[in-house]
C-alpha cells in the first residue's frame, strides 16, 4: 500500500510537470503493484483517475484517457513477467479466491457505518481538491464494492478496506478544517466523531477481542509436531496427506496436494480435494487409493492417526508401500518405494 501512495504522489508532480524518466517508473512500479497484489492495483488504477479527474478538473472521459497511457502499459509489462501468466490470474479458477472474499460483504453496515460520518462535513467544509479527490475514491471504491456483490465477483470485495481508509482519511482532513474555525459545527462533529468511535468499538468488541487478544496465549504444541519433516525430508517433497496436516506440512518442508483452506487459482483444486478426502476415507479401496497415488505421485504419505482411522488391513497396505521412517505423537511418515 506504500508502494501506491508512493505511485499517486509521482502522478500528482507528473501532473505538474511532465518527465520521460519519471513517466517510466510511475508504469514499473504500478506493474509491481498489480503483480505482487492485484486488488490493490484495482484501488491504485481508481485512485490514478481520481487523480486526474479532481486535480487536473479534466472531464471523466478525459480522465480516463489520461488513466490508459499509465494503465495500458502497465498491463503490457505485467504480461512479459515470465514466472506466472496474467492472464490466467483471471481466466482460471478462482473460486475460492471470491469464496474466500464474499465473507467481505458479511454484517458490513455493522462494521462500515462510520464511513457515513463522511458526510456532514462534506456539507458544512468548503470543498478544495483534496477533498475531492478522497470523495471520488471513496465513491468509486464503494461502486466497485457494490457492483462485485450484484454480479457475484466478491473479489471485488476486498476494496472495502481501501474505502474505509480513504474514508478516515477524509473525515480527518475534515475534522482538522473544522476545528480552526471552533465554532459549534466544529465542535458538535468532533463529539459526533468520538461518540462514534467508542460506539464502533462497543459493537465490534468481540471481534476486536478475538484479533487482539493481548492476554491470550496460542498452542503452539499440536503443530509443532511436525517439526521433525525439517530433518526426515528434502526440502519441496511431495506429501499426501490428510486435509487438516496439508495445512501445516508446508511451513515444515513438504509440498502438498490440497489444503482445505483457500489455494487461489489453481485448476483441478476440487478434484484434488476430492482426491485428497476419499484416499484417507476409511471406507474407500485400496484400489482407489492405488489410483490416487499413481496420478499424484507423491513422494511420502503422512498419516496423522488422531485425525484418521484405517482399518487394519488398510494399514498394512500402506506399509507395504515403503518404508516408515518417522512414527511418533500420533503421527507416521511412510517413505513411498519408487
Amino acid at each position: 500500500m506504500s508502494l501506491t501512495f508512493l505511485i499517486l504522489s509521482l502522478i500528482k508532480i507528473e501532473l505538474l510537470n511532465s518527465n520521460l524518466t519519471r513517466g517510466i517508473l510511475i508504469i514499473i512500479l504500478s506493474a509491481i503493484v498489480f503483480i505482487t497484489h492485484p486488488p490493490t492495483a484495482i484501488f491504485l488504477f481508481l485512485g490514478i483517475f481520481a487523480l486526474i479527474f479532481t486535480f487536473n478538473q479534466q472531464s471523466s472521459r478525459q480522465s480516463a484517457l489520461e488513466c490508459g497511457k499509465i494503465i495500458v502499459p502497465t498491463l503490457l509489462l505485467c504480461l512479459c513477467w515470465p514466472y506466472f501468466n496474467i492472464v490466467d490470474l483471471f481466466t482460471s479458477n478462482t473460486q475460492d479466491f471470491h469464496i474466500d472474499s464474499y465473507n467481505l460483504y458479511a454484517n458490513v453496515s455493522r462494521i462500515c457505518w462510520p464511513i457515513l460520518l463522511i458526510i456532514p462535513g462534506i456539507i458544512y467544509v468548503k470543498s478544495d481538491k483534496l477533498i475531492r479527490f478522497l470523495f471520488v475514491l471513496v465513491i468509486l471504491t464503494l461502486i466497485l464494492y457494490m457492483f462485485g456483490f450484484v454480479f457475484r465477483v466478491y473479489g471485488f470485495s476486498r476494496l472495502i478496506a481501501n474505502s474505509m481508509m480513504m474514508a478516515q482519511f477524509l473525515v480527518a482532513y475534515l475534522v482538522a478544517i473544522a476545528s480552526r474555525k471552533l465554532d459549534l459545527f466544529a465542535k458538535l462533529y468532533v463529539s459526533l466523531i468520538i461518540i462514534s468511535l467508542l460506539s464502533c468499538v462497543y459493537l465490534n468488541r468481540y471481534s476486536l477481542i478475538k484479533k487482539v487478544n493481548v492476554f491470550g496465549t496460542t498452542n503452539k504444541d499440536y503443530y509443532m509436531k511436525y517439526d521433525f519433516l525439517r530433518s526426515h525430508l528434502e526440502s519441496d517433497k511431495l506429501i499426501l496427506s490428510d486435509p487438516k496436516s496439508n495445512w501445516f506440512i508446508p511451513s515444515f518442508n513438504g509440498k502438498v496436494i490440497s489444503s482445505k483452506h483457500p489455494l487461489y487459482w489453481v485448476s483441478d483444486i476440487n478434484e484434488r480435494r476430492s482426491a485428497v478426502h476419499s484416499f484417507f476415507t476409511r471406507g474407500s479401496s485400496n484400489v482407489l487409493r492405488e489410483g490416487i497415488i499413481q496420478k499424484y505421485q507423491p513422494d511420502y504419505i503422512l498419516i496423522n492417526h488422531s485425525e484418521i482411522d484405517f482399518n487394519v488391513s488398510t494399514q498394512k497396505w500402506l506399509n507395504s508401500l515403503g518404508e516408515t521412517t518417522y512414527k511418533s505423537d500420533q503421527l507416521e511418515l511412510i517413505e513411498i518405494r519408487k
